[in-house]
């Protein structure tokens, strides 16, 4: 393995009104432990690591039992970027050990509600050489040895955390911080351009006969993609999102049950964008009303900036109870997807993947 050439931190609470030094390529702070708990300083210090520039990656103190849901939490509460790392952190707890299926979940349901980020596991040499029993560490290990010398694992590491006290302190192997950005997966920035305002949004085409989807069930999984669809130019187009097995065209998705409020991640994949072209997706919520298919919307997320791939290209955002609510007797809260292109194009297909 090469030698280290950059170095960073890692934050809590303990730490709350660190600023990153000079010698900082990365910071990774972090987030939530458990299903209730979020680090009070955790926004305001990923902000002053994103305003130097740095890497920035956010890490979730796994606590037994519950992962699946202790990794909805953090994802609900990260607030990750593109570019930014995602981490479990494996050790041991007030309550005990989390065990290696613990961990194998947290990572692995994280991935499935993150597609496209870095996801990797930070333990000791301890974790990983005795009680690891998967050899499982997502998308890269951060291993942890108070040490001059490097942790003598089998396993290729990406960043070494060598120093616990008075501050964490850690190495990672790669050449530079552009060569960690690239890794990680930061949109490389462009200079700014004029360019066209999008067109007032228009309403959502009422959908009264065809089914929808549910939120955070597999029905959805099991449509078929929608494909060929077109993209005008300028204009803010409410997506088709699925076909079902008759072949009816599905524009929302939403929760099951007597109430619908809860948290989420839902990620719309648009296939066959052409690399590099910009474009926008919008999740709005609308209130449907279940007998006459009148839809008002009721709340819209900002846009989110995509790139591109000619592959696969995601926009997620996370859905929860500020948004959601309950609505009225007799209508139902939806989400729907908006995309915005500057140019016309044709996208082979689109699909929502969504957990709760």
């Amino acid at each position: 393995m090469d030698k280290p050439t950059i170095s960073g931190t890692d934050v809590s609470s303990y730490q709350g009104n660190y600023n990153p030094v000079s010698s900082d390529s990365f910071v990774i702070a972090k987030a939530t432990e458990g299903r209730t708990y979020t680090n009070p300083y955790h926004a305001s210090q990923v902000s002053r690591a994103r305003a130097k520039g740095l890497v920035v990656g956010h890490y979730h103190y796994l606590l037994p039992g519950n992962a699946a849901a202790q990794a909805r939490y953090f994802v609900s509460k990260a607030n990750a970027k593109k570019g930014d790392l995602l981490v479990c952190d494996w050790e041991r707890t007030s309550t005990g050990d989390p065990s290696n299926a613990d961990k194998d979940t947290f990572i692995k349901t994280v991935k499935s509600l993150m597609p496209g980020f870095k996801v990797g596991l930070y333990c000791n040499v301890y974790y990983w050489t005795s009680l690891d029993r998967t050899s499982y560490c997502g998308d890269f290990l951060w291993i942890a040895q108070y040490s001059s010398r490097a942790p003598g694992i089998q396993h290729p590491f990406e960043i070494w955390q060598y120093q616990g006290t008075p501050i964490d302190r850690n190495v990672a192997y790669f050449s530079n911080l552009a060569a960690m950005k690239s890794w990680a997966g930061a949109v490389a920035s462009k200079p700014a351009s004029p360019k066209p305002s999008p067109a007032p949004s228009k309403p959502a085409p009422p959908v009264t006969s065809a089914p929808e989807g549910l939120f955070g069930m597999t029905k959805i999984a099991k449509y078929n993609h929608a494909s060929g669809q077109k993209i005008a130019a300028n204009t803010w187009t409410t997506l088709e999102i699925a076909r079902d097995d008759k072949n009816r065209a599905c524009y929302s998705f939403y929760p099951t049950g007597p109430s619908n409020v809860f948290i989420g991640a839902a990620t719309v994949v648009v296939e066959g964008m052409p690399v590099g072209k910009e474009f926008k997706l919008r999740f709005y919520q609308l209130d449907y009303n279940l007998k006459t298919g009148e839809g008002k919307r009721f709340y819209t997320y900002p846009n989110v900036e995509c790139i591109g791939t000619g592959g696969e290209s995601n926009g997620q955002v996370i859905v929860g109870p500020d948004s959601m609510g309950t609505a009225a007797s007799g209508w139902q809260r939806r989400t729907r997807v908006e995309i915005w292109a500057p140019s016309p194009v044709t996208v082979k297909s689109i699909y929502v993947r969504t957990a709760y």
